[in-house]
C-alpha cells in the first residue's frame, strides 16, 4: 500500500500529550451520516480522546467532510486510503497503526455511540485490568423505526471473566464496534482485521476472546447499530444484509473455516464446539429463515455448502443444541430439503409443527423418516420436548391453506389442521373460527367456519369469510389484519396462524363495503408475511369517492377522539377529584363500607383477599359490611362478583374512600387521600423484607426533606399494621418509623400455606393452570432490580432455560412468576417444560401448588417457608445486588434454608438433588421458620375479622 498521510497529526510545538483513548471511525461514500458518527464521539463525556477518521477512497466527498470537521476540532485526525479496499479491515487496521492512545475503539460511519460509551468502557478497563471490555448494543431498524437489544442476555450485569472459557456464550457477540481494546494486547498477540475477507469481525473477535486473559462486560448500552433490511428499496444494503446472495453464505462459512484453523493451530481446539454452537444457532439460522423464500437452486447450493461444513461439527457441539436443532443439522447433512424446511417452520416461524410426529415404543419421534438405525432414532427422538404431554390449549397446531379464492366480496379458504399423534378423536365435536386482529389493536373479531370434517390425520375445513363483518369498519389509513384459526374442543382453545403458499393469494383483490355506512367501497389484499402466514391489508384508495370516504372517516374519528379526550380531561382531572374528595369527607361515614385493594388495584390477591374471604365466611350481612374492591384495569378479571368493583382513580373510587369505615390494602392508597378519624386503615404489607426498606433504603436516605415528610405522613394514616415476626418489627417497622398499633397474628395470605389445602383443590388448581400432575412443579419467582428499572432494562432470564429443559424436562415443570413490575415473554419453544404465570392474580395459589421454590432475594421465601417445602436460591448477581441495589438486612448466604447457587449447572444439580439437600438443611430450615414466621398460626384472617369487623370491636 502506498504511503499514507495523516492530516491533523501533532507537529512540533503543539500539545503532544497522549490521549486516553483512540476511536477509529471508518467511512466509504457516506458523507451524510459521517458527521453524526463523528459528533457522537466528540460529545462523549470522556473528553481526552482522539478521533481518527479513515476514508476508504470515497468518491462522494466524504474525505472532504472529515477534513472540514478536523479543522474545527484538534482531536480529529483524518487519513485516506489511496484505493478502495472493498471492506472494513484495511481502514480499521490503518487507523489502528496511527492510534496514539493506550486503548482503542472502532466505529462505523453509519452508526453512533451512546454519549457515555467511552467513559464506561475505559473506566471498567482501568478498574479490572481487562484486555477488552464489551458493552450492550441497540440495533436500530431504520425502515421500521424500532430498536432492539443485541444478545441482551450477555449484558444483564457487570461481569469479569478470566478468559473466554469462563463464559463461552461471548462467542455470540462477534462485533468489534461495541468493545474497547488494550492497544498493547492487540500488538502483542498480532491481532488485526483480515484483509480481503467478509465477516472480518468474527475472526478478529475470536482471536481477541481467545488471547484475552481478562474480559469485562458492562450492561450499559454503548453502541447504536443501524440496520437496513432488504425490503428497503432505496437503501444500500450492508454485507450482512445481503443474505439473498448465495456467495454471502459461502463467505460466512469461509471465515468460520479460518476461525477453525486458528483455534486448532493456536491451542484453542477445546473452544471449537462452542464456536460451532454459535454458528448453528446464530449464523446458520439466519439463512435458514430465508430458505423458504429462495428458489430451488439457492436452496440446493446452501444445503450443499452447509452440509460440507457441518460435517466438521463434533458431537460435543450437537449435545449443546436443542432436539429440533439437532434434527435440522441431521437433515442438512442428508441433503433433505423438505425435512429441513419443516425444522425451519418450528425453529424460526413461531414453532409451527408442520412435520408429522410418530410414537413408537413409548418414545416420540420427529417423523417416520430416518428411524432405521439406533443413531438415527437417537437424533430424531423429541420425547424430551414434551410435545405429546401438552394440554390441547397449548398444542402447536399446524394449519395449512390449500385453496384461496374470491367470491362476491368474500374470501373463500380451504385447508387442514394436522392432528398430531391422533390427539383429537375422529368423533370429536369441534368448533372452528377465523379470528382477525387489526395490528396495533387488542380487539379481535371472529367468524365461525361451518364446514369441518375429519380426513385421516388432519382436520379439514372450508369457509367463506365475509370481510365486511370480520374486519369491522375500515376507518384507518392502510390497516393490516392478522388472521388465526381458533379450534375449540372440550372447553379448551388452541390457535394457529394460516400457513399459506404465496402463489395461492398472489393477485387476489377483495372489494369490501366498509365506509360511509356501506355506501363506499375499499379493497382488501391478502398477502403473506415473512413467516409465511396469511394476513390482509387495505389497498391504497383509488378514485375520488374512495378518497373522499377515507377523508370523511378520518375526520369523524378525529372528532370522536378529540371530544372523548376533552371530556375526560375536564371532568376527570385529578385536581378536581381531590377537591371533591375533601367535600365528600364532610359527609357521614357509611357504616360497614370497606374498601379493599391489592398491589394498587392490579390484583385480587394477598392479605386483602384473604381478609375479605374470611369476612364472607363469617357472614357479610352479619358483620354489616359493604365490601368494595378497587381494580386498575378497565376490564377486570378474577375479582369477586359479590363485591362492588370500582376503577382505581374513578369518581366512585374517590367517593368510596372518602366515606369508608375501613381501608384494607397491602401497599398504599394514593398519598393525597387523607384518612378521616372515623376510618380504620388496616395495612397488611406485601412482604417481609430482605432488602433494605423505607428510610433505610438509599433512595429515601438521599431524598429531600419534603419527600421524607410525605412518606411519614403516609405511614401515619395506618391504624394498624399486621406483623408476621419480630424480625419484621426490627426491620420494616423500624425503617419507616411506624409507631402505631401492631397486630401480631401473622399475615392472612399465609394462612393456607400454614394449614395446607384439600388435595382436590390442588388437583383442580393444576387443571385450571394447565399444570402437569406427573412432574415436580418448580416455581421460579425472582424479585425486581431497582437499577434495571432506572435504566429502563427489561427482565431477562438469568439462567439457560434450554439447559434446564434438556436436563430436567422428563421430571420437572417450571412455573415462571416475575415481579409485577417486570415483563417477560416466555417463547413457545418451552411450552412443554415451562409456563408463564406472572399475570396470575395471586402468588399464594402458586406457592400452594409448587413442590419447590427457586427465588433470589424475593420476600416469597419467607411466605413459602410456611409450607416446609424445599427452596433453592439462584443468586447469580449477589455481589452486584448487595452493592448496587438497596443492600440487605441479613446476608442471605448465612440464613438460606436451601442451596445458594449462581449458574445454570449448579441450579440443575440442586434441583436433581433437591430431596437429599432438603434433609441436610432441616435444622437450618427450622431456624429460618422460627425467626421469620414467628407469628404465623394459620388463622390471621380470622383474627382480623374478629378484632376489626365484629360490632363489639368497632369504634
Amino acid at each position: 500500500m502506498a504511503a499514507l498521510t495523516v492530516s491533523g497529526a501533532p507537529t512540533a510545538g503543539e500539545d503532544t500529550q497522549l490521549p486516553e483513548l483512540t476511536v477509529v471511525v471508518i467511512c466509504y461514500n457516506d458523507k451524510d451520516r459521517l458527521p453524526h458518527a463523528i459528533r457522537s464521539v466528540q460529545e462523549q463525556t470522556l473528553r481526552h480522546l482522539e478521533i481518527v477518521v479513515v476514508d476508504d477512497a470515497s468518491t462522494d466527498g466524504s474525505a472532504e467532510v472529515a477534513q472540514r470537521i478536523a479543522e474545527q476540532d484538534p482531536r480529529v485526525r483524518t487519513l485516506r486510503l489511496p484505493t478502495n479496499s472493498g471492506g472494513c479491515s484495511a481502514p480499521r487496521n490503518a487507523g489502528l497503526e496511527v492510534a496514539r492512545a493506550p486503548y482503542v475503539m472502532f466505529l462505523d460511519s453509519d452508526d453512533v455511540y451512546d454519549r457515555h460509551a467511552c467513559k464506561n468502557l475505559l473506566l471498567t478497563a482501568e478498574r479490572t485490568g481487562a484486555d477488552l471490555v464489551s458493552g450492550a448494543v441497540q440495533r436500530v431498524k431504520v425502515t421500521k423505526q424500532k430498536q432492539s437489544g443485541w444478545y441482551k442476555r450477555l449484558f444483564t450485569r457487570r461481569a469479569v471473566y478470566r478468559g473466554v472459557r469462563e463464559n463461552t456464550q461471548l462467542f455470540f457477540d462477534p462485533l468489534s464496534t461495541n468493545k474497547l481494546y488494550r492497544r498493547e494486547f492487540l500488538d502483542r498477540n498480532d491481532i488485526r482485521f483480515p484483509v480481503g475477507v467478509h465477516y472480518e469481525d468474527s475472526l478478529f473477535s475470536t482471536k481477541a476472546y481467545c488471547h484475552a486473559e481478562v474480559i469485562a462486560v458492562v450492561p450499559n448500552v454503548v453502541y447504536f447499530w443501524r440496520v437496513v433490511h432488504d425490503d428497503d428499496e432505496d437503501a444500500e444494503l450492508s454485507i450482512t444484509q445481503r443474505r439473498f446472495e448465495i456467495q454471502n453464505f459461502r463467505d460466512r462459512v469461509a471465515v468460520h473455516r479460518m476461525i477453525d484453523e486458528f483455534l486448532l493451530s493456536k491451542g484453542f481446539a477445546d473452544l471449537k464446539p462452542y464456536k460451532d454452537f454459535k454458528f448453528v444457532r446464530h449464523d446458520l439460522r439466519l439463512y435458514l429463515s430465508d430458505l423458504p423464500h429462495r428458489d430451488a437452486d439457492y436452496q440446493h447450493e446452501l444445503m450443499r455448502v452447509a452440509a460440507d461444513y457441518l460435517a466438521t461439527v463434533s458431537e460435543e457441539c450437537l449435545a449443546l443444541l436443542n432436539p429440533v436443532e439437532r434434527i435440522c443439522v441431521h437433515m442438512i447433512r442428508r441433503m433433505d430439503v423438505q425435512e429441513t424446511l419443516r425444522t425451519v417452520d418450528y425453529l424460526k416461524f413461531g414453532y409451527k409443527l408442520s412435520t408429522r410426529l410418530v410414537e413408537r415404543d413409548g418414545r416420540v419421534y420427529w417423523s417416520d423418516r430416518c428411524l432405521d438405525t439406533a443413531e438415527d432414532r437417537d437424533v430424531m427422538d423429541v420425547t424430551v420436548a414434551g410435545l405429546h404431554r401438552l394440554p390441547f390449549g397449548k398444542l402447536p397446531l399446524y394449519n395449512e391453506v390449500t385453496s384461496a379464492s374470491v367470491h362476491v366480496g368474500h374470501l373463500r379458504l380451504q385447508g387442514s389442521v394436522l392432528n398430531q399423534l391422533g390427539r383429537i378423536p375422529a368423533d370429536a365435536h369441534l368448533e372452528l373460527f377465523v379470528v382477525a386482529r387489526k395490528r396495533g389493536r387488542v380487539r379481535r373479531r371472529r367468524q365461525r367456519i361451518e364446514e369441518v370434517h375429519h380426513q385421516g390425520d388432519a382436520i379439514g375445513y372450508s369457509g367463506d369469510l365475509d370481510l365486511a363483518r370480520l374486519l369491522g369498519p375500515v376507518d384507518q389509513d392502510d390497516p393490516v389484519w392478522d388472521l388465526r384459526l381458533e379450534v375449540q374442543w372440550q372447553g379448551q382453545v388452541a390457535t394457529s396462524p394460516f400457513s399459506v403458499d404465496p402463489a395461492l393469494v398472489d393477485g387476489l383483490r377483495i372489494p369490501v363495503r366498509g365506509r360511509l355506512g356501506g355506501a363506499a367501497r375499499t379493497t382488501v389484499l391478502p398477502f403473506v408475511t415473512t413467516k409465511l402466514n396469511l394476513a390482509l391489508e387495505q389497498a391504497p384508495d383509488d378514485g375520488a369517492v374512495a378518497r373522499a370516504a377515507a377523508r370523511v372517516n378520518w375526520l369523524a374519528n378525529k372528532a370522536r377522539l378529540t371530544l372523548t379526550w376533552r371530556t375526560r380531561t375536564t371532568f376527570g382531572h385529578p385536581a378536581l377529584k381531590r377537591q371533591a374528595y375533601r367535600l365528600f369527607q364532610r359527609l357521614p361515614v357509611q357504616p360497614g363500607l370497606a374498601v379493599f385493594e391489592s398491589h394498587m388495584g392490579r390484583q385480587y390477591s394477598d392479605s386483602p383477599r384473604y381478609i375479605y374471604e374470611a369476612a364472607v365466611q363469617a357472614g357479610i350481612d352479619r358483620l354489616g359490611l359493604i365490601p368494595v374492591w378497587s381494580h386498575a384495569s378497565r376490564n377486570p378479571t378474577a375479582f369477586p362478583t359479590a363485591a362492588r368493583l370500582v376503577l382505581r382513580g374513578s369518581w366512585r373510587y374517590y367517593w368510596s374512600l372518602a366515606r369508608a369505615e375501613f381501608w384494607v390494602d397491602n401497599q398504599g392508597f394514593p398519598r393525597h387521600f387523607t384518612r378521616r378519624p372515623e376510618t380504620t386503615y388496616i395495612q397488611t404489607w406485601h412482604g417481609t423484607p430482605l432488602k433494605r426498606m423505607g428510610f433505610d433504603s438509599p433512595a429515601l436516605e438521599r431524598a429531600s426533606a419534603a419527600t421524607r415528610r410525605e412518606h411519614k405522613a403516609m405511614m401515619r394514616r395506618w391504624s394498624a399494621l399486621l406483623v408476621p415476626s419480630e424480625y419484621f418489627v426490627e426491620t420494616f417497622v423500624a425503617s419507616y418509623g411506624y409507631q402505631g398499633r401492631l397486630v401480631r397474628h401473622g399475615l392472612p395470605r399465609n394462612d393456607a400455606l400454614v394449614r395446607g389445602v384439600d388435595p382436590e383443590w390442588l388437583r383442580a388448581k393444576k387443571r385450571e393452570l394447565d399444570l402437569p400432575e406427573d412432574r415436580r412443579l418448580v416455581l421460579y419467582a425472582p424479585t425486581f432490580r431497582d437499577r434495571a428499572r432506572r435504566l429502563g432494562r427489561r427482565f431477562n432470564m438469568p439462567f439457560k432455560l434450554e439447559v434446564l429443559q434438556r436436563e430436567l424436562g422428563e421430571e420437572a415443570f417450571l412455573m415462571l412468576r416475575t415481579h409485577y413490575l417486570d415483563v417477560y415473554k416466555l417463547t413457545d419453544r418451552y411450552r412443554s417444560f415451562a409456563t408463564d404465570l406472572s399475570r396470575h392474580h395471586d402468588v399464594t395459589e402458586l406457592l400452594l401448588v409448587a413442590d419447590v421454590l427457586v427465588t433470589d432475594y424475593s420476600s416469597v421465601m419467607f411466605d413459602f417457608a410456611n409450607t416446609g417445602r424445599p427452596m433453592i436460591f439462584y443468586t447469580h448477581d449477589y455481589e452486584d445486588y448487595t452493592r448496587d441495589e438497596r443492600g440487605t438486612y441479613v446476608d442471605l448466604r448465612d440464613i438460606a434454608p436451601g442451596p445458594v447457587v449462581a449458574d445454570t449447572a449448579a441450579l440443575v444439580a440442586a434441583l436433581r438433588d433437591v430431596d437429599a439437600s432438603h434433609e441436610s438443611y432441616a435444622e437450618r430450615y427450622a431456624a429460618f421458620r422460627a425467626r421469620f414466621c414467628e407469628y404465623e398460626t394459620g388463622h390471621a384472617a380470622e383474627h382480623v375479622v374478629k378484632e376489626f369487623f365484629e360490632d363489639g370491636q368497632r369504634r
